[in-house]
């Protein structure tokens, strides 16, 4: 999935683990750990694992204003 810009409303409602990997420019590998740890906003539809878009976008926020 391409998108020529950042605008938060033209990803689908449900992104999947291939999405979130391409808008954070993380390997397939890296991002199943990600969506894995606690606090990530992931949920299990039978095997597979569904990021919910508003909720994946409020952590990102969160996470960029955390101090490094």
């Amino acid at each position: 999935m391409k998108y020529n810009n950042f605008n938060r409303e033209e990803y689908p409602v449900a992104l999947s683990v291939k999405d979130v990997s391409q808008i954070l420019g993380l390997s397939m590998a890296v991002t199943y750990q990600l969506v894995k740890s606690p606090g990530f906003p992931c949920i299990r539809v039978c095997k597979r694992l569904i990021v919910p878009r508003d909720k994946f976008f409020l952590w990102y926020d969160k996470k960029t204003e955390e101090p490094l």
